[in-house]
């Protein structure tokens, strides 16, 4: 004859579903945590562990070495952008409206946008790029992470664009956080060439706007 469970025992089957139910949640919260943060991850660790060169690297449309100096070469010469510090080397997309959704994903699978209607490399005023760092792991476009790493960037830190054949050298003066309905940079007015980088902040978030400011320096015809 079977014999009937006990209450003690149902309590205990019970716990023990409970527990089950409890560590397969868990397992799965890490799994979404893993595919969500990875990249992020990846190009932290893959940051702290890259070698820093002593001398900085020349970024020119002509792939030749001198001496220990490397050479960066921009992927796209019609129009790229290259962050030596952070290893961003990336081709842009112009003419994104940063307020459709659609539209900037779309540009994000490409490379990085540069907003609608702000001015080109050399010329007065403010050039606009994003890239943003918070959409899921089923959309995320794989340029997306070219900006996980720009607060590395501190006051005086280089980059270069390539533009139509040319280079125009920058230099870091500025960097904000900022919340993420502050779109005033957008419309920047400046009597020098300016660059505005933005990213989502913190990575993988949606939470706030992390601006650096770049002003040119020089431009290069090679």
């Amino acid at each position: 004859m079977e014999r009937k469970m006990s209450n003690e025992d149902r309590k205990k089957q019970i716990a023990g579903w409970l527990l089950y139910a409890g560590q397969a949640l868990i397992a799965i919260g890490l799994f979404v945590f893993f595919l969500l943060y990875y990249p992020i991850i990846a190009e932290e660790l893959g940051y702290a562990f890259r070698d820093k060169p002593t001398v900085a690297p020349i970024v020119s449309l002509s792939p030749k070495q001198t001496g220990k100096t490397s050479v960066i070469v921009p992927v796209d010469a019609n129009y790229s952008i290259v962050i030596p510090k952070i290893g961003a080397n990336v081709r842009v997309v112009i003419g994104v409206d940063p307020f459709d959704a659609a539209a900037y994903r779309k540009a994000l699978a490409d490379g990085i946008a540069q907003a609608k209607g702000t001015k080109n490399p050399g010329e007065s005023g403010n050039a606009f790029f994003f890239a943003h760092s918070s959409d899921d792991f089923m959309t995320r476009g794989r340029y997306n992470t070219v900006f996980y790493l720009l607060d590395k960037l501190d006051i005086g830190d280089r980059f270069t664009i390539a533009y139509q054949g040319k280079l125009y050298d920058y230099h870091v003066f500025d960097k904000k956080t900022l919340a993420s309905e502050q779109v005033e940079y957008l419309n920047a007015k400046s009597k020098e060439s300016t660059v505005t980088l933005m990213t989502c902040w913190p990575p993988g978030t949606d939470m706030k706007r992390l601006l650096v400011f770049g002003v040119m320096d020089a431009v290069r015809v090679q």
